[in-house]
């Protein structure tokens, strides 16, 4: 993989929530492919929606 920045969990949630707007527009400047997670990153953040009750599973309730 030649990503540049792998991200981790938390990061990932604070790119979500906004918190950061600095991070988020560093990100939007990078092209596909620079950018990865790793399929333990993507469990926990498909979890974490799926018991949010405000996240993906209310959605899609």
């Amino acid at each position: 993989m030649n990503s540049q920045y792998f991200l981790d969990t938390n990061v990932c949630i604070e790119i979500a929530r906004g918190r950061y707007p600095g991070i988020q527009k560093c990100m939007a400047a990078l092209s596909y492919g620079e950018v990865a997670i790793c399929s333990i990153v993507w469990a926990e953040l498909e979890l974490g929606a799926r018991l949010s009750p405000k996240g993906y599973a209310r959605a899609r309730a």
